[in-house]
């Protein structure tokens, strides 16, 4: 993992923090009490992992497994073993992080684009 100086917060919780790495051209989530390192793609890949969870069908069901979820991101080191509680605020931070890389590449795609007059 880099040294902080290179990284840039994309988005904060409570919970965890998101940044964006651009030495290493990745995103690193800050997510109970551990730091991984994940591409772009990577990064939307385990969003897409995240939002499958069916929290309603958690809730619902009394089973003593019912409780976790296990989350293996492609291309990851890390596994996720999530409770209910962990995979809601996991969704939250992951949810707010990408709202803001969209807003960013929104912003920068303005700025940058040739004005034709």
């Amino acid at each position: 993992m880099s040294s902080n100086h290179h990284l840039t917060e994309v988005y904060k919780t409570k919970d965890g923090i998101v940044y964006q790495d651009d030495l290493q051209k990745c995103l690193i989530i800050d997510f109970a009490g551990q730091k991984t390192c994940y591409s772009v793609d990577g990064f939307f890949q385990l969003k897409k992992l995240v939002d499958r969870v069916d929290i309603h069908s958690m809730v619902a069901d009394a089973s003593n497994h019912a409780d976790l979820e296990i989350i293996y991101p492609l291309a990851s080191d890390r596994c996720y073993v999530l409770n209910f509680c962990e995979i809601i605020k996991l969704r939250s931070l992951l949810n707010g992080a990408k709202v803001m890389l969209e807003l960013n590449s929104i912003i920068r795609e303005s700025l940058y684009t040739p004005v034709v007059v």
